[in-house]
């Protein structure tokens, strides 16, 4: 009898340890993988050649912020593997952990947005959106995104609680649905419409623009100097990376 009682007990310590070890061994390569490659991206984005490019500012900032959130996220796991700690066991931990993590979010999504809605501006016909694609209006863009991301979530610092070992609101009814909308937003289902809506105008815009190119060829062409050009590489490089980045977000949240 105490036999047959103790092959459950050990099973479920193995499993308890496989899954221990699982969880360590993907944090590790989220802190050697992720964060390194937002480190490259950061030291990037903030060459010299870059800093003229209002889209290179919204890609530095998303890049400090994941940078931000994979070290957090890694570095917590880690130590919760390691030293076989949840969240559940601390209601401050849980409150700050679920913030961090939501807050992040919403920045590096919202800031990948906003650099969509620039390369839109950038590729209009319409002279004041092509004005609003600038270093300056990236700027105050990524400071807003940011601070409207800090009190965005910050109910979670005042009903978050824990009960039956779950980190989540109890008994609150507007505290929930408020949550649900902040998941909505924070999931990425807006963020996807604005992506996937200003590529697609993008596109257009570049296909009008290829038009009218192809209708001025038999007219006297206009030369680039030098400064132009570089900044029309510079420009399309942007493009190429925004394009990426977008395709790599919808296959991360499509189920």
């Amino acid at each position: 009898m105490s036999m047959s009682s103790s092959i459950p007990s050990s099973l479920s310590q193995t499993l308890s340890l496989i899954q221990q070890k699982t969880s360590f061994g993907f944090a590790l390569l989220f802190l050697i993988f992720g964060v390194t490659g937002c480190f490259l991206n950061i030291l990037l984005f903030s060459r010299r050649q870059f800093r003229s490019v209002s889209c290179s500012a919204y890609f530095l900032a998303s890049s400090v912020v994941m940078f931000i959130q994979l070290s957090f996220s890694a570095c917590t796991s880690l130590y919760a593997s390691y030293y076989d700690f949840s969240i559940i066991y601390s209601i401050s931990f849980c409150k700050l952990w679920f913030y961090i993590l939501n807050s992040t979010s919403i920045m590096s999504r919202w800031i990948l947005s906003a650099a969509c809605l620039d390369r839109y501006a950038l590729s209009s016909r319409n002279i004041r959106l092509r004005n609003l694609a600038n270093v300056q209006t990236a700027h105050r863009v990524i400071f807003l995104i940011i601070l409207i991301a800090l009190i965005f979530p910050i109910h979670i610092l005042v009903l978050y609680d824990i009960k039956s070992r779950n980190c989540n609101i109890f008994n609150n009814y507007i505290g929930s649905v408020y949550n649900v909308i902040v998941l909505m937003i924070n999931t990425g289902i807006i963020p996807l419409i604005v992506m996937i809506s200003c590529t697609l105008l993008i596109r257009k815009n570049l296909l009008e623009k290829q038009k009218r190119r192809q209708i001025l060829e038999n007219q006297p062409v206009h030369t680039m100097n030098h400064e132009d050009e570089v900044r029309r590489k510079r420009d399309q490089q942007a493009l190429r990376m925004l394009f990426a980045q977008v395709i790599i977000f919808v296959v991360i949240i499509t189920p």
